[in-house]
């Protein structure tokens, strides 16, 4: 079982990048375009002067940090699974990779939504996962949220 808030890093990482190698990370933009972004897509984001943010719904929180001028990364803490909902939606239209910066793994946002808890695999690269790559990795793991 996993203490809440739980953290990842939203990544853009070239195809055929693993997770362990974060210093590979493009830019996401620079740093208004990359809170304007994130405003359009979850529309009731708010972010302060400092690049602190939060998008809140009745169940859960997302929130983000962005702290550099042209960040290559974006801090996430999500109170409750249901906010991989969110995520799952920012990760799709922008096509960043979320990463557990713990393990060094990509978040499989799909398979932790669906289930509730954080999935994630270790020897995928990045690209998305299909659901064979979910069932027949042996190394993926779920963490539970509850």
């Amino acid at each position: 079982m996993n203490d809440l808030p739980l953290r990842f890093l939203l990544v853009d990482l070239p195809p055929g990048t693993s997770a362990q190698h974060i210093g590979f990370a493009r830019p996401l933009g620079e740093r208004a375009a990359v809170i304007a972004r994130l405003v359009e897509l979850l529309p009731a984001t708010t972010v302060n002067a400092e690049g602190r943010g939060s998008f809140k719904r009745a169940t859960y929180e997302v929130t983000f940090t962005i702290v550099e001028p042209e960040p290559h990364s974006i801090e996430v803490e999500v109170d409750h699974h249901e906010g991989f909902v969110a995520l799952k939606r920012l990760v799709a239209k922008t096509g960043w990779q979320m990463i557990d910066p713990v393990g060094e793994t990509f978040v499989d946002i799909e398979a932790s939504a669906g289930v509730g808890a954080t999935s994630t695999n270790h020897s995928c690269t990045s690209r998305a996962l299909s659901s064979r790559d979910r069932k027949d990795d042996a190394r993926s793991r779920c963490i539970r949220m509850d």
